[in-house]
């Protein structure tokens, strides 16, 4: 089993993430918000290009440099808190100027703490 201090704000890993309305589980990107103890808070991330619809979509500016296969959308509307053992395999990071931009998103979202520990 790995341990919390493996998972980086910011680092991209691929990740078993379940469903919000069944029990299937689908292998995607996610991003590391946060590093807990025993858990990891996680942003969504899917090839979908962002949708009006949904509140705190962006678009992945340099995503092939964050070691994304294809444009990407991080879903910062979809927080989710994944055990150390959903995680896969690390497969990047965010650049700096990915990173400035879902702050700022985030930031609008939720009124935490999680992006400044």
């Amino acid at each position: 089993m790995r341990s919390s201090c493996d998972f980086f704000r910011w680092d991209i890993w691929i990740a078993k993430v379940k469903y919000e309305d069944s029990e299937e589980v689908k292998v995607r990107p996610v991003l590391i918000v946060n590093g807990m103890e025993r858990c990891v808070l996680s942003l969504k991330i899917t090839s979908h290009t962002p949708r009006e619809s949904f509140d705190g979509e962006y678009q992945v500016v340099e995503w092939e440099k964050a070691g994304l296969i294809k444009p990407s959308t991080i879903r910062i509307g979809k927080r989710i808190i994944l055990p150390e053992e959903a995680f896969i395999k690390k497969i990047g990071r965010l650049t700096d100027i990915d990173r400035t931009n879902v702050e700022k998103e985030y930031m609008k979202m939720y009124d935490d703490l999680h992006l400044h520990q």
